[in-house]
């Protein structure tokens, strides 16, 4: 049996599937992607303090669905599974010959309050012109409020006004009829070695693939590791970064501290870098400290960072669910494996997509400041969706777009 044929038994059975491929280190080192099929997805398995060796999802907001966890129970490490591979004989029995009938004892599904949240009828008609319009309107209301142009419901203009949003957007695809996940994975392990690539399936919110190049947290007993990953330009792009940018990595890196000092995580800092990820590059700083605590309670602590919702915290993610016209489910999220001690690595799930049946929906977003020009982020989120577009187009699996305004 192909991997292929493999992942659709499992997804037509309701079980939880995972392939992952950590970023390389430094360049040099990239690690062999790991699989396994979790047949007891259908149960509800939320995520908790204390859990071992599985798969940690996250959306971006609780208001989206549920913390999830995935258990490795049946495992390979390759990329074509057969029976020596797997780790149990009557394990690969269970699937291949009684798939059908294990979905039977797990009859409660999770998905009937989420599910509708894929399906957005008014997306699917719309072009990128539409998309362009709406998002250049969104980001000029933003950045009123930012300038606090805007009074709030008393008339009276706040002191703890918002300082950044990040406004996100989605484009619709329709695939070829021969495209198919785990060729996507394979073709973007290929393609960015320095970048988490991740292949998921869970009951809950279907089939999902990112390719992130943010770290959350990385655990390492007793060494603690994330990132102040912000301000994006495009790669021909050259001379110093504009102020925009510095201020907008500054506000992730300011948080990131406090939030470590709030745990008594004293931090090295490694000076601000420029690194390529994909076809855009950002400013990044490294954080890293000594700590005993668990990589569960660090990510919560610091989940959402500005990164991805804006600042302050609490009144971006606000906005944004009362905003924007999606819900973002697990983009903007995080997700990673961690092992029976608690390592490994969460990342934010950026540069990913949403596959059902034949058509794929990308998300994309970027932050907005009081100074940000609507066109000008328009383009960076284009630029951002490169990363699988351009794979999806190398696979031939879509027709390039009629025109990202503005390029």
């Amino acid at each position: 049996m192909t991997q292929e044929a493999l992942f659709d038994r499992s997804i037509r059975a309701g079980f939880g599937w995972v392939s992952y491929r950590l970023p390389s280190k430094d360049g040099v080192l990239v690690p062999e992607p790991q699989h396994f099929i979790d047949p007891e997805a259908n149960t509800k398995r939320p995520w908790e303090e204390g859990s071992r060796n599985g798969f940690v999802i996250v959306p971006f907001s609780l208001v989206h669905g549920p913390e999830l966890w995935l258990n490795p129970l049946i495992r390979w490490q390759g990329t074509v599974p057969n029976t020596q591979a797997l780790s149990s004989a009557s394990q690969w029995m269970e699937l291949s010959v009684s798939g059908d009938e294990l979905l039977k004892e797990h009859p409660e599904n999770l998905t009937d309050h989420i599910e509708s949240q894929f399906t957005n009828e008014k997306n699917l008609e719309q072009n990128d012109s539409q998309h362009y319009l709406e998002f250049c309107r969104s980001v000029r209301q933003i950045t009123e409020i930012l300038q606090n142009k805007v009074p709030n419901s008393e008339g009276v203009h706040d002191s703890k006004a918002l300082q950044k949003v990040v406004w996100s957007w989605t484009r619709s695809l329709r695939l070829h009829p021969k495209a198919h996940p785990c060729h996507l994975f394979e073709a973007l392990c290929h393609a960015y070695p320095s970048l988490h690539i991740v292949l998921l399936h869970h009951p809950v919110y279907g089939i999902w693939l990112g390719s992130s190049p943010e770290t959350l947290v990385e655990k390492e007993t007793p060494r603690i590791r994330s990132m102040a990953l912000a301000g994006t330009r495009s790669l021909a792009h050259a001379g110093p970064w504009g102020d925009k940018e510095i201020r907008e990595q500054r506000l992730v890196l300011d948080y990131l501290q406090e939030r470590f000092a709030s745990k008594s995580i004293s931090l090295d800092l490694q000076e601000t870098s420029t690194v390529q990820k994909g076809p855009v590059e950002h400013l990044l700083n490294k954080i890293e400290g000594v700590s005993s605590i668990s990589c569960y309670e660090m990510a919560h602590c610091l989940h959402p960072t500005p990164a991805v919702a804006g600042f302050p915290v609490a009144e971006s993610v606000k906005y944004i669910l009362e905003n924007e016209p999606h819900q973002r489910s697990l983009y903007a999220g995080y997700w990673g494996y961690l092992n029976e001690e608690g390592n490994g690595l969460l990342s934010v799930n950026l540069r990913c997509l949403h596959w059902n049946d034949k058509r794929v929906t990308l998300y994309m977003g970027a932050g907005i400041l009081p100074e940000s020009d609507a066109e000008t982020e328009w383009l960076e989120t284009c630029r951002k969706s490169e990363t699988l577009m351009n794979i999806l187009q190398s696979l031939g699996w879509i027709s390039p777009p009629a025109g990202i305004l503005g390029e």
